[in-house]
Protein backbone atom coordinates (compact mmCIF):
# COMPACT_ATOMS: atom_id res chain seq x y z
CA UNK A 1 0.00 0.00 0.00
CA UNK A 2 3.29 2.36 -0.03
CA UNK A 3 3.21 2.61 -3.32
CA UNK A 4 -0.13 3.86 -3.76
CA UNK A 5 0.62 6.70 -1.55
CA UNK A 6 4.09 7.35 -2.69
CA UNK A 7 2.33 8.12 -6.30
CA UNK A 8 0.04 10.22 -4.64
CA UNK A 9 2.67 12.30 -3.21
CA UNK A 10 4.41 12.22 -6.67
CA UNK A 11 1.41 13.08 -8.69
CA UNK A 12 0.92 15.96 -6.14
CA UNK A 13 4.42 17.48 -6.46
CA UNK A 14 4.59 17.12 -10.29
CA UNK A 15 1.33 19.13 -10.33
CA UNK A 16 2.35 22.14 -8.20
CA UNK A 17 5.64 22.14 -9.42
CA UNK A 18 4.60 24.81 -11.94
CA UNK A 19 6.30 22.37 -14.76
CA UNK A 20 5.79 24.11 -18.17
CA UNK A 21 4.85 20.79 -19.73
CA UNK A 22 2.32 19.88 -17.23
CA UNK A 23 0.25 23.43 -16.56
CA UNK A 24 0.53 22.98 -20.59
CA UNK A 25 -1.57 20.23 -19.92
CA UNK A 26 -3.74 20.95 -17.34
CA UNK A 27 -4.89 24.05 -18.82
CA UNK A 28 -5.71 22.08 -22.05
CA UNK A 29 -7.60 19.47 -20.25
CA UNK A 30 -9.84 22.52 -19.04
CA UNK A 31 -9.78 23.89 -22.28
CA UNK A 32 -11.51 21.00 -23.80
CA UNK A 33 -13.67 19.68 -21.27
CA UNK A 34 -15.15 23.58 -21.25
CA UNK A 35 -15.74 24.07 -25.04
CA UNK A 36 -17.29 20.64 -24.78
CA UNK A 37 -19.67 21.08 -22.14
CA UNK A 38 -20.69 24.67 -23.58
CA UNK A 39 -21.46 23.21 -27.13
CA UNK A 40 -22.75 20.19 -25.85
CA UNK A 41 -25.18 22.49 -23.40
CA UNK A 42 -26.08 24.34 -26.06
CA UNK A 43 -27.29 22.05 -28.67
CA UNK A 44 -28.69 20.13 -26.04
CA UNK A 45 -30.59 21.98 -23.71
CA UNK A 46 -32.73 23.61 -26.12
CA UNK A 47 -33.30 20.12 -28.14
CA UNK A 48 -34.72 18.91 -24.62
CA UNK A 49 -36.79 21.80 -24.14
CA UNK A 50 -38.36 21.40 -27.79
CA UNK A 51 -38.73 17.88 -26.84
CA UNK A 52 -40.25 18.84 -23.96
CA UNK A 53 -42.54 21.39 -24.80
CA UNK A 54 -43.76 20.76 -28.47
CA UNK A 55 -45.94 18.24 -30.08
CA UNK A 56 -44.58 17.03 -33.37
CA UNK A 57 -44.39 14.20 -35.75
CA UNK A 58 -41.70 11.54 -34.11
CA UNK A 59 -41.44 13.43 -31.31
CA UNK A 60 -41.59 10.20 -28.98
CA UNK A 61 -38.58 8.41 -31.80
CA UNK A 62 -37.02 11.43 -30.75
CA UNK A 63 -36.91 11.03 -27.05
CA UNK A 64 -36.28 7.67 -27.76
CA UNK A 65 -33.23 8.44 -29.45
CA UNK A 66 -32.04 10.57 -27.00
CA UNK A 67 -32.55 8.49 -24.01
CA UNK A 68 -30.93 5.28 -25.77
CA UNK A 69 -27.89 7.63 -26.72
CA UNK A 70 -27.37 8.01 -23.02
CA UNK A 71 -25.87 4.60 -22.93
CA UNK A 72 -24.18 5.02 -25.96
CA UNK A 73 -20.44 3.38 -25.15
CA UNK A 74 -17.34 5.43 -25.33
CA UNK A 75 -15.20 3.21 -27.39
CA UNK A 76 -18.17 2.73 -29.76
CA UNK A 77 -18.01 6.84 -30.03
CA UNK A 78 -14.28 6.53 -30.52
CA UNK A 79 -14.51 3.99 -33.15
CA UNK A 80 -17.18 6.21 -35.25
CA UNK A 81 -15.11 9.37 -34.98
CA UNK A 82 -11.62 7.42 -35.78
CA UNK A 83 -13.51 5.88 -39.03
CA UNK A 84 -15.24 9.16 -39.84
CA UNK A 85 -11.59 11.79 -39.28
CA UNK A 86 -9.24 9.13 -40.80
CA UNK A 87 -7.48 9.81 -43.66
CA UNK A 88 -10.06 7.53 -45.84
CA UNK A 89 -12.56 8.76 -43.96
CA UNK A 90 -15.50 11.47 -45.31
CA UNK A 91 -13.79 13.80 -42.54
CA UNK A 92 -10.28 13.41 -43.53
CA UNK A 93 -9.66 16.50 -45.10
CA UNK A 94 -9.93 17.82 -41.59
CA UNK A 95 -6.98 16.60 -40.58
CA UNK A 96 -8.64 16.19 -37.01
CA UNK A 97 -7.51 12.48 -36.22
CA UNK A 98 -5.68 12.70 -32.68
CA UNK A 99 -6.21 16.44 -32.13
CA UNK A 100 -8.32 18.19 -29.19
CA UNK A 101 -10.89 19.37 -32.09
CA UNK A 102 -11.28 15.58 -32.20
CA UNK A 103 -11.34 15.21 -28.61
CA UNK A 104 -14.08 17.89 -28.14
CA UNK A 105 -16.14 16.30 -31.08
CA UNK A 106 -16.28 12.77 -29.24
CA UNK A 107 -17.22 14.74 -25.49
CA UNK A 108 -20.09 16.78 -27.13
CA UNK A 109 -21.76 13.66 -28.88
CA UNK A 110 -21.21 12.01 -25.42
CA UNK A 111 -22.40 14.56 -23.56
CA UNK A 112 -25.36 16.10 -26.11
CA UNK A 113 -27.62 12.97 -25.36
CA UNK A 114 -27.06 13.70 -21.30
CA UNK A 115 -27.94 17.78 -21.82
CA UNK A 116 -30.86 16.99 -23.72
CA UNK A 117 -32.06 14.29 -21.58
CA UNK A 118 -31.58 16.00 -18.13
CA UNK A 119 -33.20 19.67 -19.75
CA UNK A 120 -36.41 17.40 -21.24
CA UNK A 121 -36.67 15.43 -17.69
CA UNK A 122 -36.43 18.71 -16.05
CA UNK A 123 -38.83 21.06 -17.84
CA UNK A 124 -41.57 17.92 -18.07
CA UNK A 125 -40.87 18.06 -14.12
CA UNK A 126 -42.42 21.62 -13.98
Amino acid sequence: MDFLAEGFRRALALLFSADAEVTGIALLTLKIGLLATLVACGLGIPVGFMLATKSFWGRRAALTVVNTALAFPTVVVGLLLYGLLSRRGPLGGLEWLYTWQAIVVGDVLLAFPIAAALAAAAVQGV
